[in-house]
């Protein structure tokens, strides 16, 4: 038998013993999740949320699991999801508001995106991930400009972030690309190599 099996075996007749216990329905709901088994996985935690609807952890759980579903119906549980999150906790209402703002803005709602990413930065107000989520945000929506300030300022606090380097230096050769194919169209042959 192997130790997935024990395990789950285990806290099934502990929660025989215990049906309501969050902690071992959150339990179990991790073990399937780790398995990939999202179906039981979900059934665990939502099992948690129906005798604790607060329970923060198991709602963590459930979004994380819906953020893997690609249709719209996913999605709008998700977007619900994070917004209970983001209403019952206090300690960890930045991280689900960068969250949320992800939701959104892989869905291509960028408004709504970017006021989770700037509500984010009225409670930590250098937050890397949210400076850093309205460049990329702002540049999905194709304003550069915004973008660099918001990337030059992660640049600017966290000196060390390769990753906002790469995206600043990105934003600057698309700019450089525009320029030539802006002056290619005025009959002026300028190359940038």
């Amino acid at each position: 038998m192997n130790e997935f099996h024990k395990a789950t075996g285990i806290l099934r007749r502990y929660l025989a013993i215990d049906p309501r216990n969050c902690k071992i329905l959150s339990a179990l709901g991790r073990l399937y999740a780790i398995g990939k088994n999202t179906n039981e996985a979900l059934y665990y935690f939502e099992q948690c949320l129906s005798y604790s609807p607060s329970n923060e952890n198991a709602q963590y759980n459930v979004a994380l699991i819906l953020e893997k579903g690609t249709g719209n119906e996913e999605t709008e549980k998700l977007i619900n999801r994070y917004k209970k999150l983001i209403d019952s906790s206090e300690s960890n209402k930045a991280a689900y508001l960068i969250k949320l703002g992800e939701v959104y803005r892989k869905s291509g709602d960028y408004e709504n995106a970017l006021i989770c990413y700037t509500k984010t930065l009225e409670l930590l107000p250098d937050d890397k991930q949210a400076l850093s989520a309205l460049g990329v945000t702002h540049k999905a929506r194709n304003d550069t400009l915004s973008a660099r300030v918001y990337l030059q300022r992660v640049v600017e606090l966290y000196p060390g972030d390769d990753k906002a380097w790469q995206r600043l230096g990105e934003l600057y050769v698309d700019g450089l690309e525009a320029l030539q194919d802006g002056l290619k169209v005025n009959d002026v042959i300028i190359t940038l190599d």
